[in-house]
């Protein structure tokens, strides 16, 4: 009878660690980056290098610095664009 009990117990801890592991998983997918976005504008002194590290920091994957065309041409910038 104890034994049966114990086993009871260690089944039902076992089945609540692995749900509470699925759904920590459900979560951190839920909550990971937005679609790639376009921030800040890239400069002299901030440049690619640095775009990348502000956009892993944002919990994307890489940043790069890509030329974004306004309206005129002529205030077409360079953009720190996440993906």
């Amino acid at each position: 009878m104890g034994s049966s009990r114990l086993m009871i117990t260690f089944i039902v801890v076992s089945m609540l660690a692995i749900s509470s592991d699925l759904f920590s998983v459900q979560i951190g997918i839920s909550v990971q980056a937005a679609p790639p976005t376009c921030g800040r504008d890239c400069t002299e002194k901030f440049l690619t290098q640095d775009c990348d590290k502000y956009c892993v920091g944002l919990s994307y994957k890489k940043g790069v610095c890509i030329l974004s065309e306004g309206l005129p041409p002529k205030t077409s910038t360079y953009r720190c664009c996440c993906s």
